[in-house]
């Protein structure tokens, strides 16, 4: 918030930052009885970015896909360049974000779940809120797209370097 983060912005290529991300959260995504799966963009998929930001967001919004997806599912992520933004999904076959908790789910320290005491599952409510303002930094935007009982997808959409 107060602006004090430095970012080393270079030229990167979102595909290798996703097959990275892929070889990080693979043997995670295994031992938690989950499916991962990666497609790359055919098309234009080059920003300019601070890759170490960029992972920390593809950190978070995985780590949590795995966290509130039950064994015997899936996560997907996926890279779609386009004329002038290159899009991320990841998408889970969790239960989803309840419709009350949309709208404040970026919102610093907000948790879906009050209920929960602790344990691996309980973090402080940052991490979206962190990821948002990086994405934001990057000149993108950072977004829910979800359908009750369908999971989680969430998209980061950055603007192609120029």
């Amino acid at each position: 918030d107060a602006g004090t983060a430095t970012f080393s912005m270079q030229s990167l290529d979102l595909n290798a930052l996703l097959k990275s991300a892929a070889r990080k959260f693979s043997p995670l995504a295994e031992k938690a009885g989950l499916a991962l799966t990666v497609s790359l963009s055919d098309g234009e998929s080059r920003v300019k970015a601070d890759a170490d930001r960029l992972m920390q967001v593809l950190d978070n919004l995985l780590s949590n896909a795995i966290k509130f997806t039950p064994q015997g599912g899936g996560i997907s992520l996926t890279c779609q360049g386009g004329e002038k933004f290159v899009v991320i999904h990841i998408k889970d076959t969790g239960p989803g974000i309840p419709p009350e908790a949309r709208e404040r789910i970026f919102e610093r320290f907000y948790q879906v779940d009050k209920a929960r005491t602790g344990g691996g599952a309980r973090g402080y409510g940052l991490g979206l809120a962190i990821s948002k303002q990086i994405v934001e930094t990057h000149g993108g935007a950072l977004s829910l797209s979800t359908e009750d009982g369908v999971g989680g997808h969430f998209v980061v959409k950055l603007p192609l370097q120029t």
